[in-house]
């Protein structure tokens, strides 16, 4: 009968726990016995620690991160193989003491440690193809850092003091730190401090301390650009600046950072609309209800426009326009909001990615998909005279015949051979967004401009026959 004293490699079973890279007990002595279920008899005891070693595991790993952390991932895999091939060297005495511990039969035993081995093979090339294929990636995790020439890694929401404020509503949200900022990453206020200060000490050592800004009228004094960027300091860390921009801005002069601790702030004053304590916020009031004139040209809710480029299109009123088909291409190429990330943050994230297939796709419905001989994840070229785009496809019954659809934006690293979603679609600029300084028709950034014509591309589809990433 097998039992303790028949493993190969005896160090294996141990009544100890490993921290800080030492064998402890618990400081009282105490131990839970842990017993074979098939013959009542004790095994050995886990240490029942308390507090005190909780504290000690906790610290011991805080401090082993910082050295793990500067490894290289070649490094790091390396190490990892090693373990892997520990595990499977000492698989039958690993497996042995499972059994004795939990009943289960020995085969299983091996089985499960076969597939625990396999978790830490599977992160072995994926450390090293990680660090092959951006170190941006891990300070920014966006393409755009493929075309940065320098990349400065920016502390996430969860670790950092910020303000958080929309124009889709009323409150003035914070963010604080859950964690500090990892690594090298620091806030967006300290980043352009540090910045501001490099500046300052080039502008000395070149004897270039003065500037003066044509456009904007500005004298800037460079020799001492972080003083005036931080108010000799009063605005040193991110809560004063919080703080600052909260008093000086006259919809939220008044609120603290502590009362956002507590909860969510009102603005004390918008655009368009009174704020009232414990009524929801209704746009548009100063002028249905106080009857104040309204920003167009009539002074009226207007949508008659007497413009000359309005009327040379027939937009004069509202009206439909078909899509342009312009590109002589038979499928409709369709580009939805991003479904399973807010704009590029969290495109990889794990816990994202397991809501889908784990990268991008183009839907497709099965009868274009069965016309090109395609079949559900082939990779396939989309392509017209403006570009291309090499994806794997998802065939979906929901799909319009003649249209396919691909989730905009995905990042450049993950899981595509060439190309994104806009590759192959032209800029076609809408002609009425080009009317400016009319009544109402005035340019603001991201509220009125230019901007291109929905749904107008068109493209074709047909197998990838070209090399593919294989899959790990």
């Amino acid at each position: 009968m097998q039992n303790i004293a028949t493993l190969s490699d005896p160090s294996l079973f141990t009544d100890r726990c490993l921290v800080g890279g030492k064998w402890i007990a618990a400081e009282t002595g105490a131990a839970i016995e842990v017993t074979n279920p098939a013959t009542g008899e004790v095994l050995g005891g886990v240490p029942n620690c308390g507090r005190k070693e909780t504290d000690e595991a906790i610290a011991a790993a805080a401090r082993a991160f910082g050295p793990w952390s500067r490894r290289t991932a070649a490094d790091r895999a390396a190490l990892l193989e090693r373990w892997h091939d520990l595990v499977l060297h000492s698989m039958d005495d690993l497996a042995l003491l499972m059994t004795l511990e939990q009943g289960k039969p020995l085969g299983e035993s091996r089985g499960e440690v076969s597939y625990g081995a396999s978790f830490i093979k599977w992160f072995m090339p994926t450390l090293v193809q990680a660090a092959s294929r951006s170190d941006a990636r891990f300070a920014v995790k966006h393409s755009q850092a493929l075309y940065s020439d320098i990349v400065l890694p920016s502390a996430h929401w969860y670790e950092k003091t910020d303000l958080n404020v929309t124009e889709e509503h009323t409150f003035i949200n914070m963010t604080e730190p859950a964690i500090a900022p990892q690594w090298e990453s620091k806030t967006d206020w300290q980043i352009f401090k540090l910045l501001a200060r490099k500046v300052q000490e080039a502008a000395i050592a070149k004897g270039h301390t003065k500037f003066f800004d044509e456009q904007f009228k500005w004298s800037r004094d460079l020799a001492t650009l972080e003083a005036q960027y931080t108010d000799n300091a009063k605005f040193d860390s991110d809560e004063a600046a919080a703080q600052f921009i909260l008093d000086s801005a006259p919809q939220s002069k008044g609120i603290t950072l502590d009362q956002l601790r507590e909860k969510p702030q009102r603005f004390k004053g918008n655009w368009t609309s009174p704020m009232k304590e414990g009524v929801p916020y209704t746009p548009f009031q100063f002028f249905a209800v106080n009857k104040r004139p309204w920003p167009t040209l009539t002074g009226r809710q207007q949508y008659y426009i007497d413009h000359e480029v309005f009327f040379s299109m027939g937009v004069e009123l509202p009206v439909y326009k078909p899509p342009i088909d312009a590109d002589k291409y038979p499928l409709r190429f369709n580009t939805p909001h991003s479904r399973h990330a807010i704009h590029s943050t969290f495109k990889d994230n794990e816990l994202m990615l397991r809501l889908q297939r784990g990268g991008p796709m183009v839907e497709v419905p099965p009868a274009e998909a069965e016309a090109r001989g395609l079949k559900d994840n082939d990779w396939a070229e989309i392509f017209n005279d403006h570009g291309r785009v090499i994806v794997r496809i998802k065939i979906k019954a929901g799909e319009q015949i003649g249209r396919i659809s691909m989730y905009h934006t995905p990042e450049l690293y993950m899981d595509l051979i060439e190309g994104s979603s806009q590759s192959v679609c032209p800029i076609r600029i809408t002609p009425t967004h080009l009317v400016g300084n009319y009544g109402h028709l005035l340019f603001r950034p991201n509220y009125y401009g230019p901007g291109g014509s929905q749904r107008d591309t068109r493209v074709e589809m047909r197998k990838y026959i070209g090399a593919v990433p294989i899959p790990l």
